[in-house]
């Protein structure tokens, strides 16, 4: 047996029986005719998204690669761009310099053309106060994920008059939490 027993591939055995391609899609996903991800040269912008897109939802949802913060990403040529600033530029046309494509629906892989909008940094950060999608005000004080002390003790720190350092022993953070809560630096909800 010098040829693959796949059928319809001519190419050289390698192991099993296989060529080199289906021996390491064997290797990779348990079975030689299976292929995870689909090359989609010389496709257009428009065929790249949809091929990859889950529209089983009222969303467009990008299911290629996606950045830590959950927004699809894409190479065009060797520039990375976002699922949905590509989205806007392919069914809706140029972004103007310093504009931001925002999402009605709150969805980062969400693509379609309906749920996106165009606006300036203030309208971005005014859309993310009403939604109610922003940190400060959700998780502050003893309700930060970081958060080392109660509002009790904090307030117990800026009622103390001792040396810094001793406090900070005592609650267990740095002297210069001590001070900065003292000076009212951090801890601002609190009076």
């Amino acid at each position: 047996m010098s040829q693959c027993i796949i059928d319809g591939c001519e190419k050289r055995v390698l192991g099993r029986g296989w060529c080199a391609m289906h021996y390491n899609r064997w290797r990779k996903n348990g079975d030689p005719n299976k292929v995870k991800q689909h090359q989609n040269h010389g496709l257009s912008l428009i065929e790249r998204l949809m091929a990859r897109c889950d529209d089983t939802g009222s969303c467009w949802e990008w299911t290629g690669s996606a950045d830590s913060k959950g927004y699809g990403r894409l190479n065009l040529g060797d520039t990375p761009i976002l699922v949905h600033r590509a989205s806007w530029e392919a069914f809706r046309g140029p972004i103007p310099e310093g504009m931001f494509v925002c999402h009605r629906c709150d969805n980062p892989r969400c693509f379609r053309p309906e749920h996106l909008f165009l606006g300036d940094q203030q309208m971005n950060m005014d859309d993310k106060m009403s939604k109610k999608r922003h940190r400060y005000g959700v998780s502050r004080g003893a309700d930060h994920g970081c958060a080392k002390l109660t509002e009790q003790q904090v307030r117990d720190i800026r009622a103390s008059s001792g040396p810094s350092r001793i406090i900070a022993e005592r609650f267990g953070i740095s002297g210069r939490q001590v001070r900065d809560i003292r000076a009212l630096k951090v801890w601002k909800h609190l009076t």
